[in-house]
């Protein structure tokens, strides 16, 4: 890979706010009334008070997430998060305008997640994986740089021996691969190979979300949350331990908010945004649309 193509990747993850090799989410963190933590709303209470506490912080989230804040919108009609759109595409319009409205390859990919008309960016200024010699940012962001181009440029055995690969860390390295899998399906190019991949990924996930967290973290953190949600989006419901929402829901703040799950107060949007995403798949599958806006229409 060229050096070049390598800083694509970084700085992908730069874009899209991706943790890599963490325990706790690096996202936003606002100290306020999330102490105290001992929830007895009702699963839909729970639920409208999570979309509360993500409304007041669309400001605070950054591009990518609030693609999937606009997906929990249009997915569950969830009528105060429908700005969530609006926000990722201004923000996405004013990095562009800063650099001169040249647009990069990073940033076309990503504004499929929000346009319906965006194009991928050609074949050739796309990555390609090299060897465990990458950075673990460039590891984090292939899968998904793949998954928003599949497209224009076909899964190669090389990127399934990649995704595989990655399934096998565990942790985040095996949910982003989950998303990049769900992107995969959307954009119409999940053929038996990317099936396969799924059932990995299931597994993988599964057994880490049974093994609980590490030393010192709260069962319901960051990761758990994330591993949570993407089982339940890859359609593994019977994955999800029992009791699982119920314990989500115990962890919820007074704000409608979670922590970090590591002793600290105050709610944040990262841990939020996976719990209702969570919580919204216990009620329902929603409305099935896709997540990335610019998918093949059927």
């Amino acid at each position: 890979m060229t050096s070049d193509r390598s800083h694509r990747l970084v700085s992908l993850v730069v874009l899209l706010g991706i943790v890599v090799g963490a325990g706790v989410s690096a996202s936003g963190c606002r100290d306020g009334s999330g102490a105290g933590r001992a929830s007895s709303r009702t699963a839909d209470g729970a639920i409208d008070a999570a979309v509360g506490y993500l409304r007041s912080e669309l400001d605070e989230i950054d591009t990518v997430h609030l693609a999937v804040v606009d997906y929990l919108s249009r997915n569950w009609d969830l009528e105060p998060l429908r700005p969530a759109r609006d926000r990722a595409r201004s923000q996405l319009d004013q990095q562009v305008a800063a650099q001169g409205g040249m647009q990069t390859v990073e940033q076309q990919l990503l504004r499929r997640l929000i346009d319906p008309d965006a194009a991928a960016p050609p074949p050739d200024a796309l990555p390609s994986w090299t060897d465990d010699s990458m950075s673990s940012a460039a590891r984090a962001a292939y899968p998904l740089m793949r998954a928003l181009s599949c497209d224009v440029s076909p899964l190669t055995d090389r990127d399934l021996d990649a995704f595989r690969a990655l399934i096998a860390r565990g942790g985040y390295d095996a949910t982003h691969v989950a998303l990049a899998i769900g992107w995969i399906s959307e954009m119409g190019c999940a053929d038996a190979p990317v099936e396969v991949l799924r059932a990995d990924a299931v597994e993988q996930i599964a057994a880490d979300l049974d093994r609980g967290p590490v030393e010192g973290l709260d069962p319901v953190n960051d990761l758990s949350l994330e591993q949570s949600a993407m089982l339940l989006y890859l359609g593994a419901r019977e994955r999800v331990p029992a009791g699982w929402f119920d314990e989500v829901r115990a962890r919820q703040g007074p704000d409608g908010g979670w922590s970090a799950g590591d002793g600290e107060s105050g709610s944040r949007w990262h841990e939020s945004l996976l719990a209702l995403w969570t919580l919204l798949q216990e009620r329902s599958t929603g409305a099935e649309v896709p997540m990335v806006i610019a998918a093949p229409r059927g």
